[in-house]
């Protein structure tokens, strides 16, 4: 996603997404609560930072962080079948 276009705005759009979905998830399966807490306060915040820098380097490394823990956590939760992974073609017709 940012890797080539640097379309910031969309990543901060899209990182407020993946949090409110995570929100949404752990309120309707509590039981989840655990595997989410990390992700929510520690992995979702870094990346928020890395968006604050502006820097492709910074971002790129948090990317690959955010992306392997939400490898983790679908593996924790027993759904490893939901694969996350770097996008190698543009998703979105979002340009910037």
């Amino acid at each position: 996603m940012g890797r080539t276009r640097r379309n910031w705005e969309y990543a901060d759009y899209q990182l407020e997404k993946i949090q409110k979905a995570i929100e949404n998830g752990v309120e309707r399966r509590p039981k989840r609560t655990a595997s989410a807490r990390h992700f929510l306060t520690v992995t979702l915040p870094q990346m928020n930072e890395a968006l604050k820098k502006r820097d492709t380097v910074v971002f790129n490394k948090n990317f690959q962080m955010l992306t392997n823990s939400c490898v983790s956590c679908h593996a924790m939760e027993k759904v490893p079948f939901f694969t996350v992974k770097t996008p190698v073609e543009r998703q979105s017709p979002i340009r910037k």
